[in-house]
């Protein structure tokens, strides 16, 4: 009996933090795009092309586009370059900034974003096109 009720009251705290967590997670689509879908160097929006999201050592995200232009200005022999975010110091890979790990989870962001995209029709409002996208996060991840 004792082991039973003690499992419900830990249902009922994690039924309450699910909740929490959902009332927490309320932020408007261009915050979300700006924090986890932009070049914090550049702040162009990541692509497949020119600005494609690559992974560094320090686990910061930074576009394609401007680690080449980084790493043309600060290498110079050493083989390395700082972050910039958090200034620590990157190894180049032996076949040049492209050749960094992609970022993953932007990726899959993009990819989610875009599914979405395309599945939004014109009955659907951009709220809840929005809140969708979160749950898919939360919910399917």
């Amino acid at each position: 009996m004792f082991c039973c009720s003690r499992l419900t009251r830990l249902g009922e705290r994690m039924v309450s933090m699910n909740s929490t967590l959902v009332e927490t997670v309320s932020i408007n689509y261009e915050d979300f795009n700006e924090s986890f879908l932009t070049c914090g160097t550049c702040l162009c929006m990541y692509d497949g092309q020119e600005h494609t999201p690559k992974l560094l050592q320090c686990s910061h995200t930074v576009c394609l586009h401007c680690l080449t232009r980084i790493a043309a200005s600060q290498t110079r022999d050493t083989g390395s370059f700082r972050c910039p975010i958090c200034r620590e110091l990157i190894t180049i890979p032996r076949g040049g900034v492209s050749a960094l790990p992609p970022s993953f989870l932007v990726n899959q962001l993009l990819d989610l974003m875009s599914r979405q995209r395309r599945e939004l029709d014109s009955s659907t409002d951009c709220r809840s096109w929005f809140n969708n996208v979160i749950h898919d996060l939360l919910y399917t991840h």
